[in-house]
């Protein structure tokens, strides 16, 4: 004989198995698995009272930051609050989905078949960025983009609608907005995407890739001190693909670790033609760095071209440290025993600046080109500008400025104490044969000479 108290045990099992088997047991939010289900309702709904509906897929940015940061814990009250705010600013109708880790679908129907949505949107943004107040006194901010799509206008159905909430989502990211809304000729980046994607992984064996170098200056004098070597991809069907293209995708396609050794090897083989012992910088990628053997691959460069180890210098970024600061910290480590440099590319745009400092022994500090071209009429910039070359003097290492472009930059680079400069007033990123890498000086071929 069943007593009723197991029955009841057993029916309150049931009850949380299926409670899970259509919620996040995080948020309460519904999961991922009943998306297609709740879809289909919706659209059914809408066509028959001839709605619109706005799909907005929200990602929270760099959210594995937090994550790495201040912990696990942590990280899921944020997600709980997050969703707690998605919640205070949806209609009765609206259906939110938790669809990954830090990842959100809101489904709104309007009466209005005009609708745009953008002003949710943006509604979504601004009350997801408002400050958590934590427990131990912490405050911690967390922005998200949002890419819209609308039905009937951009979709059928789900499948169509949620790709193209995704590609505006994407597109948003790209050009660093925090809302996007789909339009047809993302489909056609998007094509070109994956034509990248695959080709990028044949651009070696074809020969489509190049080097170009760009100078470094001294900041006082404008001699120049050294290069940094860029990669140029010409694509067949394309033209020249930007960096800020082929990289990821090559990253994605698993052929960065090929493509960076090509470039790493080939710097040194034309650093090694230089009769006056200039420096010439490579930025190596952080999936170069997680999944490959970096040492060896700058040993095996140095001794087949037999550049010396102090005439190269490597530029990593701070998202390299944000993943997996340990093991960045080893590698870099071993590319130091080799005699070579390490410098932190970008600096300023990551999220612990002075915690990435002190974590690893830089021989170099690159100033982002973003404070550099808004220094000259915005005060902060300028403020972070010297704020940053102070902190190199105390730490005793050296400054770069990024994309310095006019007289006046230069100057105030001046007046301030920057000791290193880089940008199109010294000179634009093309072949080495434009410069006579013999004396530092800028061939005729190029567009400005400050020597």
């Amino acid at each position: 004989m069943i007593e009723s108290g197991s029955l009841e045990s057993e029916h309150e099992l049931i009850s949380r198995l299926s409670q899970l088997a259509i919620c996040d047991p995080l948020t309460g939010l519904h999961n991922r698995g009943t998306l297609k289900e709740l879809f289909a309702r919706i659209l059914q709904q809408a066509t028959t009272n001839r709605q619109s509906v706005g799909i907005f897929h929200i990602d929270l940015d760099d959210f594995s930051a937090v994550n790495k940061l201040h912990g696990q814990a942590v990280g899921d009250v944020i997600i709980s609050r997050i969703a707690n705010r998605l919640r205070s600013i949806s209609g009765e109708t609206d259906t939110i989905v938790r669809t990954g880790g830090d990842e959100f679908l809101l489904i709104s129907p309007s009466d209005r078949p005009d609708c745009d949505f953008s002003a949710k949107a943006h509604h979504i943004v601004g009350t997801l960025r408002e400050p958590h107040a934590l427990e131990n006194g912490k405050t911690i901010r967390v922005t998200a983009c949002v890419g819209t799509a609308i039905f009937p206008r951009h979709g059928s159905d789900d499948e169509d609608l949620i790709a193209a909430a995704e590609l505006a989502l994407h597109h948003a990211k790209k050009i660093g907005d925090e809302v996007s809304a789909f339009s047809p000729e993302m489909l056609i980046t998007e094509h070109r995407r994956l034509i990248l994607g695959h080709d990028v992984g044949l651009s070696l064996e074809r020969g489509e890739l190049s080097l170009v170098f760009q100078p470094q200056a001294d900041a006082s004098t404008s001699a120049i001190s050294g290069f940094e070597a860029l990669a140029r991809w010409q694509h067949p069907d394309f033209g020249a693909v930007s960096p800020a293209d082929f990289i990821p995708a090559a990253e994605a396609s698993g052929a960065i670790g090929a493509i960076g050794a090509y470039v790493l090897r080939e710097a040194c083989r034309e650093a090694s033609s230089w009769t006056n012992g200039l420096r010439v910088a490579v930025n190596v990628s952080p999936v170069q760095i997680e999944r490959g053997d970096l040492v060896q691959v700058v040993r095996s460069a140095l001794i087949e071209t037999g550049l010396a180890p102090e005439r190269l210098e490597i530029e990593v970024t701070e998202s390299l440290f944000i993943q997996n600061l340990a093991y960045a910290s080893k590698v870099l480590n071993g590319v130091k025993a080799l005699g070579v440099s390490v410098a932190l590319d970008d600096f300023g745009t990551g999220y612990s600046s002075l915690g990435t400092l002190r974590a690893f022994p830089f021989d170099r500090i690159k100033i982002d080109r973003s404070f550099v071209f808004d220094m000259v009429r915005n005060s902060d910039a300028a403020a972070i500008v010297d704020s940053v070359l102070g902190l190199g003097r105390a730490m005793g290492l050296n400054v770069v400025a990024e994309g310095v472009e006019t007289e006046e930059q230069l100057r105030l680079l001046r007046m301030l104490g920057c000791q290193q400069i880089q940008g199109y007033l010294i000179g634009k990123p093309m072949p080495a044969g434009h410069y006579d890498a013999v004396t530092g000086k800028v061939s005729k071929h190029t567009s400005r000479a400050m020597l």
